[in-house]
């Protein structure tokens, strides 16, 4: 079904930290290798629908809400419960979103 084309991860961060940080600590939860850490392309949506890419050296400052493209968000040998969460309702639709939606929903890492 359509819920097969959204992934979703969180990842609590510091607010300071740079893109190339998502990336790696990204790669290290789900097992990239090299060649799809180099892959993966970081996009947030703008008004209107569409998307601008973000650079490593960026920061995530006060973004909450990252999509990927070029790499999968699944891991292996999740249980059920823990596979990625269905879309929610305002989420964009296929003409207007990525290939595959894959998020990245961001919070802030603890003191």
């Amino acid at each position: 079904g359509s819920d097969d084309s959204i992934e979703t991860v969180r990842l609590a961060l510091p607010t300071d930290c740079c893109f190339v940080d998502v990336r790696s600590r990204l790669g290290d939860e789900l097992g990239w290798d090299d060649r799809t850490r180099r892959a993966a392309k970081f996009l947030f949506k703008l008004e209107g629908g569409n998307y601008c890419c973000l650079r490593d050296q960026e920061r995530i400052k006060s973004r909450r809400s990252i999509f990927v493209n070029g790499a999968s968000l699944r891991r292996k040998g999740l249980s059920s419960q823990q596979q990625p969460s269905s879309p929610r309702s305002g989420a964009a639709p296929a003409s207007e979103a990525p290939r595959a939606e894959k998020r990245v929903q961001l919070g802030s890492a603890p003191p």
